[in-house]
């Protein structure tokens, strides 16, 4: 049977067949051969799209951006579908474009992105060949905000902090056992440490030192853990540790019976991802406390879960005397990984070097360094210190605009955050005084253009955000919050 002869369905399940298969020459002949039949799906035209920028074919590629409008036109509501097929697509794609150097492709992609992701088109105002002629303009855009930095329970600052026993249950690794193990547990620990309380991180699903199979969890498990430690507060990592909600549920009745006075806290540092709230709602039910740097988020009074809510930063659990004393260098700097989830920010970087931005990228991955993972977190800390500037991307795969641990990081540092718009910032740091926002790709050229002439402003605003850092946010301090929050 040829090709014309298959049924519409039957020929979509055939494209994509050839799009898994990487044969993106069979890919364009039959989305091609679809659009000249007049046969046009959200499927067919995204990858139509895609296999013309792989293949370097103009002709189809500009056909491609000439039917995804007409789609849009001609049926308003086609909008999602186009963005759902868009983004399950592109993101392998076109981030092996971004590694590979091929920055023509990558932009050829911003421009079907823009056409069907709102949230693209709102940052990227133009296609990119309009973008770059516009030119730079050194100023520095609007930095006012309509909301109030928090204040959190300084009154009970002056009261010494009990030595309280906080037992971690904490993901070992980032992304499996086949990643690199995870920091935030044990310098989560080693910070409650500096603010006084005895603390240790556990994964028990890996009993053992250099174990790289899973245990099963019980809640038995974890009762024998808690009363080991003799805790007086469990804070658990419970979306990175494998255990059925309802486990979590009968753990926690468990412990409480056990020794009624114990108070459980719920770490999430994700809260934005839509697909668990309802894992959230029934989890933040359990415990006493949900601790989450993301105040913003309009999923707390969905959930009915933000009386609970402690918006604290997480602790950093280095001294800044520990860090690296580094020479800073005049210099910007983009310091993060381009994963599927935050692939927006190749079009960023790709679009700087594009317009004759200097940012020096520096890439991460999340491999296995070997080191302990203190030491690891040490030494990338330090890496922060060797630049004037630090560029954070907020956005994610779904528009989401969130605050990453690197924005805090950076000014804990001493580095001028330069920061993509995220409101949940806004409720720990003046903009303008602490460090810089931008919200749409002009902002931020005119931006590093001012501050390439101007690097005194930016050192101005890193040390007082740093000093502002100091202040309200060391781990001294996080922990005396903690306490008030809970007792």
């Amino acid at each position: 049977m040829t090709d014309t002869a298959l049924g519409p369905e039957e020929r979509l399940k055939q494209l994509l067949g050839f799009f898994q298969a990487k044969d993106y020459a069979a890919c364009l002949s039959l989305a091609g051969q679809m659009a000249l039949d007049q046969r046009l799906h959200p499927v067919q035209v995204v990858v139509l799209a895609v296999a013309a920028e792989e293949l370097g074919d103009s002709l189809w590629y500009n056909r491609a951006l000439q039917l995804i409008d007409h789609m849009h036109s001609y049926d308003p509501g086609m909008a999602g579908s186009l963005r759902s097929i868009e983004r399950l697509v592109a993101p392998d794609m076109v981030r092996k474009w971004f590694a590979n150097g091929d920055a023509q492709k990558v932009l050829q992609h911003l421009a079907v992105a823009r056409r069907t992701d709102p949230a693209i088109a709102s940052v990227f105002e133009a296609d990119p060949e309009a973008i770059i002629a516009r030119g730079n303009r050194a100023c520095i855009p609007d930095q006012s905000t309509a909301i109030p930095v928090t204040r959190f329970a300084e009154k009970r600052l002056g009261i010494p902090v009990p030595r309280r026993r906080a037992l971690i249950f904490g993901r070992k690794y980032f992304f499996g056992p086949n990643s690199r193990p995870h920091d935030i547990g044990p310098r989560m620990a080693r910070g409650l440490k500096i603010g006084g309380w005895e603390s240790i991180c556990i994964d028990p699903g890996y009993p053992n030192d250099g174990d790289r199979t899973p245990h099963a969890l019980t809640p038995a498990l974890l009762v024998d853990h808690c009363m080991s430690f003799q805790a007086d507060v469990v804070l658990i990592d419970h979306f990175g540790l494998a255990m059925a909600v309802s486990d979590w549920g009968d753990f926690a009745t468990q412990i409480r019976h056990i020794k009624p006075e114990i108070k459980l806290v719920h770490l999430n540092f994700d809260p934005w991802i839509s697909g668990n709230w309802s894992l959230l709602q029934a989890i933040g039910a359990q415990v006493d406390l949900i601790w989450s740097h993301f105040p913003a988020g309009e999923y707390w009074d969905s959930t009915q879960l933000r009386p609970k809510l402690a918006y604290h930063p997480f602790p950093v659990g280095i001294e800044l005397a520990e860090l690296s004393p580094l020479v800073r260098e005049d210099k910007t700097a983009f310091q993060g990984a381009t994963e599927s989830y935050n692939f927006n920010r190749v079009y960023w970087l790709t679009l700087l070097a594009k317009v004759g931005l200097s940012v020096e990228q520096r890439v991460t991955v999340h491999k296995d360094d070997g080191l302990d993972p203190i030491e690891s977190y040490r030494q990338y800390l330090s890496r922060f210190c060797s630049v004037d500037r630090l560029l954070s991307f907020s956005m994610r795969s779904d528009g989401s605009r969130i605050v990453t641990g690197r924005s805090f990081e950076t000014i804990f540092s001493g580095g001028c955050l330069i920061q993509e718009q995220a409101e949940d910032l806004e409720h720990f740091f003046v903009p303008g005084e602490h460090y810089f926002r931008f919200s749409t790709f002009n902002e931020l050229r005119d931006l590093l253009a001012y501050l390439h002439h101007n690097p005194d402003a930016a050192r101005k605003v890193a040390a007082a955000g740093q000093a502002y850092y100091l202040r309200h946010y060391s781990d001294a301090r996080l922990v005396a919050y903690l306490e008030a929050a809970l007792y």
